[in-house]
């Protein structure tokens, strides 16, 4: 696994006339590790780089003093009737506590991150390790997406999930304009690719590879169980994060902070293997983004690769690149407005 995490040096991103980014990355002779894959924040970096992207259509997104590592990569789904579904992460997760966002992960070998069919392989298998579905009849069937049916048949075996009945239904990737081009320290193509493609600075440095994946059935027919965990001494630890189905269009007039009015929310159970979905209940103090109190158990925060998904699906307000140069600008400091903090809560 540590074969993903090395430092990126020299690497570039170009805005192009369709409304896509053309990224370019050089992977080096001698890959220089990163400790766990994470890399700290760098905003004074990343307020550069996305200025120059406004300002210029063009900019260095690393160099030597300032690098970046290999893609992480994911998915969302978005059904027939136009509905997305997403995850809150929770108050343990390392970066964007209690943000909105799609699944996505590491890759976990050399093929995953020299080839555009290992990165689609990362897709798949963190997608399908994260977010299951299951039709909403008395006697739930797993729903499977075709195009991931053994890393969904994986998943439920990890984590010993009894379903009597399967259906496997169609996916198709809608249409990406991003263009990611890896190429060796040789100047050799390793390969291209066509993806979402976001990236941050702020609150740590990541670049995302990442794809709407368009189901042909509606979301009324199917529960979402966000089923993401880790494994501890042969124990699995459910996170118990929770899945949104959100209808994009209802999201042009939110703004970060905002209160998303009755969404329709998830919670899984597990337990004897015996998946179950349920409505979550909540009390007082609510917790929001950065884990603040807030004054809804519903604070609308989408992170970096939300945004982008929003903005690939054209939802107005959503141009990605301005508002992460938004939060690079923050310098790291909590996003939330005042209005949005519990009553003798401290910004």
């Amino acid at each position: 696994m540590g074969e993903a995490f090395f430092k990126v040096k020299r690497a570039s991103a170009e805005r192009l006339p369709n409304g896509g980014m053309a990224v370019k990355l050089v992977y080096p002779g001698r890959p220089e590790p990163i400790a766990e894959g994470r890399m700290k924040a760098n905003s004074s970096f990343g307020k550069r780089v996305f200025q120059n992207l406004l300002e210029k259509g063009s900019s260095e997104l690393a160099d030597k003093d300032n690098p970046v590592r290999p893609p992480s990569a994911g998915s969302i789904f978005l059904f027939s009737d136009g509905r997305i579904v997403c995850s809150r992460r929770d108050l343990g997760a390392p970066t964007h506590k209690f943000y909105h966002s799609g699944y996505a992960g590491f890759p976990e070998s050399e093929a995953e991150i020299h080839s555009a069919e290992g990165l689609r392989r990362t897709m798949l298998r963190e997608t399908a390790g994260e977010c299951l579905l299951m039709s909403r009849d008395r006697d739930p069937w797993l729903v499977i997406p075709e195009d991931s049916i053994s890393y969904t048949m994986e998943a439920v075996e990890r984590l010993g999930l009894v379903f009597k009945n399967r259906r496997v239904v169609k996916a198709e990737n809608v249409p990406a304009h991003d263009r990611l081009e890896v190429y060796g320290w040789d100047g050799k193509l390793v390969y291209s690719m066509h993806a979402l493609l976001s990236f941050q600075y702020t609150p740590e440095v990541s670049i995302n590879a990442l794809q709407i994946r368009y189901l042909g059935i509606p979301s009324t027919e199917v529960y979402p169980l966000d089923v993401e965990g880790s494994w501890k001494n042969g124990r699995f630890g459910h996170f118990k994060r929770e899945s949104y189905l959100l209808d994009p269009a209802h999201l042009s007039d939110k703004k970060f902070g905002d209160v998303l009015d009755n969404p329709e929310v998830y919670q899984a159970r597990m337990e004897g293997g015996i998946p179950q979905a349920f409505r979550p209940e909540y009390v007082a103090p609510y917790r929001g983004p950065d884990g603040a109190k807030v004054v809804s158990p519903h604070m609308w925060a989408p992170d970096d690769q939300l945004r982008r998904y929003l903005n690939a699906l054209g939802v107005p307000g959503y141009d990605w690149v301005c508002m992460q140069l938004g939060v690079e600008l923050m310098n790291g400091k909590p996003l939330l407005p005042t209005k949005s903090l519990a009553p003798g809560t401290a910004k």
